[in-house]
């Protein structure tokens, strides 16, 4: 039983990373010293392999959360209930063939575990997934997928966000939804999710296995894929530079990344004596 320690939940890109590149190490080194008294746990969309450097530099020793609440599981203690839930390789593989023949679709990879699979290569996948030694497999999906995967992301030509969209409302089963990561001139990056997984559902299954004071319990990001974790904790933070509708749900806000928002708004708790 935790009762006595907080929960004190993190993203990764956008809280602790910029652009993929440029680390908060003030939060970082905070955060480290908070783990020592208190109880911070990653919650990313990453998978576990890309946010294993932040998990050790802040000496972590409890759960991670990956693929926004698809994957739960605690790297020093494998014996412990690992939670998962995935996407159903069928409709992945319909929406893909399907939007192909709408001739919409650029590009698509998913994710289970470690492995990436992709359909065609592409220099800034090839550079993100090489910064975490990922090596992906390449090729039509069909041919590639033995199983349910624990994430999808379409890039798709500019103006067919509406066709999307439009297409998952008449399409997708229920239970599945669609997230509009960017949509600009360039192309629109989207993201096939299982409604069963989210941050504040995994959040939810930490606090009632470990036994941790609802009360006690800080979450901070600044994503859309923050939104369920923010609402399901006692303080629900949105960094400054945080999607509209998070800066909207948020019950606190803190600084950008770019002043160390997380650093700030711990220091603030700490300072008045409630964490």
């Amino acid at each position: 039983m935790k009762k006595d320690k907080w929960l004190i939940v993190v993203d990764i890109d956008g809280t602790l990373i910029k652009d993929f590149t440029k680390y908060d190490y003030k939060s970082m080194d905070y955060l480290k010293t908070l783990n020592k008294k208190h109880d911070v746990v990653i919650a990313t969309g990453r998978a576990y392999k890309a946010s294993e450097e932040l998990y050790h530099y802040m000496e972590l020793d409890g759960p991670i959360i990956n693929f926004n609440g698809s994957y739960t599981h605690n790297p020093n203690n494998l014996k412990l209930k690992i939670e998962t839930t995935s996407i159903s390789k069928k409709l992945i593989l319909k929406t893909i063939a399907d939007f192909m023949e709408e001739k919409v679709l650029l590009n698509a990879f998913t994710e289970h575990n470690d492995d990436v699979f992709t359909y065609k290569q592409d220099p800034f996948l090839d550079s993100f997934f090489g910064r975490s030694n990922r090596e992906q497999k390449f090729g039509p999906l069909d041919k590639l997928l033995k199983t349910n995967q624990h994430s999808c992301f379409l890039t798709t030509i500019p103006g067919s966000v509406p066709f999307a969209l439009e297409y998952a409302k008449k399409n997708f089963p229920e239970g599945y939804a669609l997230r509009i990561w960017k949509d600009d001139h360039e192309y629109a990056f989207l993201e096939i999710y299982n409604l069963q997984a989210s941050k504040g559902l995994a959040i939810k299954r930490i606090v009632e296995q470990f036994g941790y004071d609802p009360k006690k319990t800080i979450a901070i990001g600044d994503g859309h894929n923050d939104l369920e974790m923010i609402e399901c904790v006692e303080y629900g933070v949105a960094m400054e530079n945080a999607h509209p509708d998070l800066l909207k749900a948020a019950k606190y806000k803190t600084d950008t990344i770019d002043n160390s928002g997380v650093y700030t708004f711990l220091k603030k708790l700490e300072d008045k004596n409630i964490i």
